[in-house]
């Protein structure tokens, strides 16, 4: 049996900036959460992810989105939801919330020539409450 393509999407945010980019984050994190889908959040450095930790517990009222920090000493995570960094990360996970700039060292997927790519007509801006398209 074949693995399956991985899917990848990319989302553009009304509003620029860390903050937005943040928030946007948790909301798919527990648009994920709720479809019982474990996530693999990769933040740039160990502050950007002490703020999306910090975050998850307070971005909305009557939010419940248990994670966990990954840190060099245990590597067994339990939470569905986990926070990671270049330093130290997992490459397990069913949904990449990437929050870097680069693409991780340990995500590989088949993509199409940039030649063969065309440009589709522009996507309506996301809706706070529309549903995520995750793929497993």
């Amino acid at each position: 049996m074949e693995p399956s393509a991985a899917r990848i999407d990319f989302y553009v945010l009304a509003a620029p900036g860390a903050s937005s980019r943040l928030h946007f984050a948790c909301r798919l994190t527990e648009k994920a959460y709720g479809m019982d889908t474990n996530v693999y959040a990769h933040t740039s450095s160990p502050g950007q992810a002490d703020q999306l930790d910090q975050l998850l517990w307070t971005f909305r009222d009557g939010s419940f989105v248990p994670h966990e920090r990954l840190v060099p000493d245990r590597k067994q995570a339990r939470a569905p939801i986990r926070i990671g960094t270049p330093e130290v990360y997992s490459a397990e996970g069913e949904f990449l919330i990437n929050l870097c700039d680069v693409v991780p060292t340990f995500f590989s997927a088949t993509v199409e020539s940039p030649r063969s790519w065309q440009p589709t007509k522009p996507r309506e801006k996301p809706d706070a409450n529309a549903s995520a398209n995750i793929v497993n």
